[in-house]
Parts: structure tokens; C-alpha cells; sequence
């Protein structure tokens, strides 16, 4: 049986301005078994994270609570989110609102630009205020209408806290004059006046909200309003969440043109299922999901013990996996070094850092080839949901099993959708066994200046979502049905394939896509590219207002 607990009750009422932290920790621990716990409605200001631990089959109520984070723009490093979830079992969270009491990111608009020397001058919207002392870490440029970013700009120098950021100093009321490094300086050489820019204080703070060793979670009428990294991050050993009708997006009337400064849901370390359901992600600083697990690379093989390393990471080789990477009883898949191919899988008897005790191994292991922990590779159901305006990709799936469903997707800066296994950049896998995308809409995406190999849904391998080379011909993913959606003013291809096994594009309506890719694209001046695909299906397909060649089905 459950019980009811009020906040009020115990003492905890909402006040604008008056810290709580320890409060609502305190509250939030009371009953850690079969509760529900009601907050009041108001804000509640928090200096420090909340720790929520070990709660089973728990309830946390806050309708109309806002969760007012600090956010020292001067040292946004030191950020401490607002909770952190762990060892929870049947946690429903439900009904509130985080944001924070100073902005995470700041507007303005260039008034002029010296291309020479690499600085540009920068007038600030109404109502934001840099005093010179405020970091910045990143930088990004919106056409007028600030649907999304247009990559003329896009400085990104964090290190994890330890980047030098972007230096600047206040030269009027509301003016900054920024100087640019020479290494990516060269980028405003495509800025103009009067565009908009987006200066984001921080790129990876501590998350919002951040879940490990969760089970049986559920997030619903959740809403981020204001984060400096990412919103939510799901880490190792968590199993079977639920996101609905979960928002990332900014408040009326803030001014501000990112809601998140990066991700808003970033799942590296889940098993099971993950359901996202009547989700709403608007305006986010990076992708609105993000679902992988962390690579290996294979060092050496001595009998029954494997070591291996993070791999290639942003050109950091050799680099330390998580203590938490693997445990007794894993399953762990091999992927051929050359080619990506599956070549088999392997039990862990025992792991420490980069070193695994291992059994029951099927396949030839050599250095070089590529791992997989199974225990990380969710299955995702995402649908009826609403991605707008985000600056990397809309949602990027490297799990073995997909389906995405009746969603929309608009202003989307890349892709809307990405289904990879990207080992060359971010150490991330693991390619796709079974992709349904079915009943969406991909409208007016691929908003950058730079060419996008697909406006709609990019498929391959790599952090560019392709590899278009004869290494990858026998296919990565599995298979792939792309039926019954819709796709609206792409000036890049609609859909983008690379490196699947099976392929099926059916009953698709394209509506003026593929505009002007003659010149971005020569070679791949279709609305559908279908690339290294083994076996392929295309039927039922419908063009509006297309160029006359629409397809493109091609293996190197």
C-alpha cells in the first residue's frame, strides 16, 4: 500500500529566493519505500544538487513546482545541476519544471565584423547583460527568422571546463567585442551584419537531471525550461525508461534562442526498453535524443584476457573506458576493424579498466576490432512526438532495435534523423539490427549553410552518418523500412543510405526536396540515395514539385 506524504507537512514550503536544497533532500529521502510525495506548488531555489537514492516504488508529485537552479555565469563549471538520481527502483517523476535563476546562454546580433584580425562586434538583445567576467564556450549564428542555427558560425571550446573559451570584452552598455581564435576565427569570414548569434555559457556543466543504476523509470509533464549542458543523461546500469509528454523548451517570451545548451535526453548507459512518447523538444543546443553506448577498441589478446581501450576519441588514443564499462555476465558484441561486419560475441568473466576475463568466445579476436557491451543497446519506441529547431541532429539512434513513429521534424540544422555507429569521433556504438520509421514528417530540415547529405534521415557509419566507400559494402545495419512518411522542402536528399544489409523505402511522399543539392551535392543530386544497400525495395513512392531524378541506387 502507498502512502500519501505532503511537503507542507513536513515543513517544506516553496519560497522564491530561499534555498532548499537540504529541505528537499531531506523530504525527497523520508520515505524511500511505497510513497508518493506531494510538493506544493511554487519555486523552489536550490545552490546545490539533490541526491535522490535507493527510493523504491516511489512517487514524487510536483504540478506547478519550478526547481530554480543557481547558474554562475562567471564559472559555469561549477554548476551542480539539480538532481542526481541513483539505486532507485519504480521512480515516477511527474509534474514539475526545471530552469535556472541566471541564463545559460545570451543573445545578440552582429553590427560589424573586422575579417582581418578575426573580431566581431556584438550588440546584445534587451535584457541580456555580460560584464566582461561571464564565460563562453560556444558560439552559433541564426538567420533572421532563428529557426535554427545556420553554421556560419559554429565555435565550440569546452575541454570539459578546461577550454579557454572565447575571449571578449564589454566595450558599451550592451556591446561586446569578441576575438576570435585563429584556429576557427576563419569562420566569421561568412558572417554578415544583422546576423543573430547565440553565445552558450558552457556546453557540458553537470546535467540537469542525471539517472545510473535506475530501473523502471518514468518522467511525466516533465519540463526543461533552462540547462547549461545537457537536460537529462541516462548512465551505466539503468533499465526501462519512460519520457511522456516530457519538454525541452524555452519559456515564452526569454529571448533566448536555446532551451538546452546541448542535448536534451543522452542515454549511454540503459538496457531494456526506452518508451518516449508525446515528447516536445524545441530549440536545443545539440540533439533533442541521443541513444548509444561507449566503443572499445581491442589492444591485445592473451589467451582468455582482452584488453582494450576507449579507441580513437577525438583523436585521443589508448584513453581509459568507465570503471562501470562491464561487468560478470556481459555480453559483448565483436565488430570486424575494416569493415564494421559482426563477427561475434563473447561472455565477461571478470573486468577491470580496459582489461577483460573473458568466456565463451565465437569468433577470432584481433587488435583493432571493435566492441559492443549488449547490456547498453535499448530498445527505442519514439512516437508522436515534435523536434524543432535543434543545432546537431534531431535524434540519433546507434541501438539495435528502432521504431519511430508518427512524429514531426522541422528546422532541423543536420538531419532530423541519424542511424549510425560512430567509432571515428565520439567512440560511440553500435550499428542497427531492425530500423521501422514510419508516418513522420520531415519539414524544411538541412538548414545549414554547409551541404547535408539528407535533410530527412541520414543512415551509414561515422560521425557524418556515411562512409560511401567500398569497405562497407556487405552492409553494417541490418534492416531498415523507411514507410508512409513525408518530406517537405529539403534543398539536400531526403533520405541518405549508406552500408544496410535491407533496405525498404515505400508509400513516402517527397515534396520539393533535393532543391539546389545540383550544386551542393553534384554527384548526389537526388532526393533518395541509397548507397552499399545489399538488398533494396523501392516502391510506392510519390514526387511533388521533384527534379527529374529522384533516386539514386549505386554500390562502390
Amino acid at each position: 500500500m502507498r502512502t500519501v506524504v505532503y511537503a507542507t507537512e513536513a515543513g517544506l514550503h516553496p519560497k522564491a529566493g530561499v534555498e532548499c536544497s537540504e529541505k528537499l533532500q531531506a523530504f525527497l529521502n523520508s520515505n524511500p519505500e511505497n510513497a508518493t510525495l506531494v510538493l506544493a506548488p511554487g519555486d523552489y531555489y536550490l545552490e546545490h544538487r539533490v541526491s535522490i537514492e535507493g527510493l523504491r516504488n516511489v512517487q514524487i508529485l510536483g504540478h506547478g513546482v519550478r526547481f530554480v537552479c543557481h547558474f554562475d555565469m562567471c564559472d559555469p563549471y561549477a554548476y551542480p545541476g539539480c538532481f542526481k538520481v541513483k539505486d532507485c527502483r519504480d521512480l515516477s517523476l511527474c509534474g514539475f519544471t526545471l530552469t535556472n535563476d541566471n541564463p545559460v546562454n545570451t543573445t545578440g546580433r552582429v553590427v560589424s565584423i573586422d575579417r582581418e584580425n578575426y573580431v566581431v562586434d556584438i550588440l546584445l538583445d534587451e535584457g541580456f547583460t555580460l560584464t566582461g567576467n561571464e564565460r563562453i564556450f560556444g558560439v552559433d549564428s541564426f538567420d533572421e527568422d532563428a529557426a535554427g542555427p545556420n553554421w556560419h558560425v559554429f565555435f565550440s571550446d569546452d575541454g570539459n571546463g578546461k577550454g579557454k573559451g572565447y575571449r571578449y570584452k564589454r566595450i558599451g552598455q550592451r556591446m561586446i567585442r569578441m576575438f576570435c581564435w585563429p584556429s576557427t576565427g576563419v569562420q566569421v569570414l561568412d558572417l554578415t551584419p544583422g546576423e543573430r548569434l547565440c553565445l552558450r555559457h558552457g556546453l557540458y556543466p553537470t546535467d540537469q537531471i542525471t539517472f545510473r543504476d535506475c530501473y523502471r523509470v518514468e518522467l511525466t509533464d516533465v519540463t526543461v525550461e533552462s540547462s547549461p549542458g545537457e537536460s537529462c543523461s541516462i548512465y551505466e546500469r539503468c533499465a526501462d525508461f519512460t519520457f511522456r509528454r516530457f519538454r525541452v523548451a524555452l519559456p515564452r517570451g526569454c529571448g533566448r534562442l536555446y532551451s538546452s545548451n546541448t542535448d536534451g535526453i543522452h542515454v549511454v548507459g540503459l538496457g531494456g526498453r526506452l518508451l518516449i512518447e508525446d515528447c516536445d523538444f524545441e530549440n536545443l543546443g545539440d540533439d533533442a535524443v541521443n541513444v548509444h553506448t561507449t566503443g572499445a577498441v581491442i589492444a591485445s589478446v592473451e589467451g582468455t584476457i582482452v584488453h582494450c581501450t576507449l579507441g580513437d576519441r577525438l583523436g585521443v588514443k589508448g584513453g581509459l573506458l568507465s570503471d562501470r564499462w562491464a561487468q560478470s555476465g556481459d555480453e559483448i558484441a565483436v565488430y570486424e576493424k575494416d569493415t564494421f561486419v559482426k563477427k561475434g560475441s563473447f561472455r565477461v568473466v571478470e573486468y577491470t579498466v580496459n582489461r577483460l576475463s573473458v568466456t565463451d568466445v565465437n569468433c577470432e579476436l584481433c587488435p583493432g576490432d571493435m566492441l559492443a557491451n549488449m547490456a547498453f543497446c535499448p530498445e527505442v519506441i519514439m512516437r508522436n512526438c515534435r523536434v524543432k529547431g535543434t543545432r546537431a541532429r534531431g535524434v540519433l539512434f546507434q541501438t539495435h532495435r528502432v521504431l519511430l513513429e508518427n512524429s514531426y521534424f522541422s528546422q532541423i540544422s543536420n538531419q532530423a534523423v541519424q542511424i549510425t555507429s560512430d567509432m571515428e569521433r565520439w567512440a560511440e556504438m553500435c550499428p542497427c539490427e531492425e530500423v521501422v520509421i514510419r508516418g513522420c514528417v520531415f519539414e524544411s530540415n538541412g538548414l545549414t549553410h554547409k551541404p547535408v547529405r539528407a535533410g530527412g534521415i541520414a543512415i551509414g557509419v561515422g560521425h557524418g552518418g556515411h562512409c560511401y566507400d567500398i569497405a562497407h559494402k556487405d552492409g553494417v545495419h541490418g534492416s531498415v523500412t523507411i514507410d508512409g512518411n513525408r518530406f517537405v522542402h529539403l534543398k539536400d536528399p531526403a533520405i541518405f543510405a549508406d552500408g544496410v544489409q535491407r533496405i525498404s523505402v515505400t508509400n513516402n511522399e517527397f515534396v520539393s526536396c533535393c532543391a539546389g543539392s545540383e550544386e551542393r551535392y553534384p554527384d548526389y543530386a537526388f532526393g533518395t540515395v541509397l548507397f552499399n544497400c545489399k538488398q533494396r525495395r523501392y516502391a510506392g513512392n510519390s514526387w511533388i514539385g521533384q527534379p527529374d531524378k529522384a533516386y539514386l541506387e549505386k554500390n562502390a
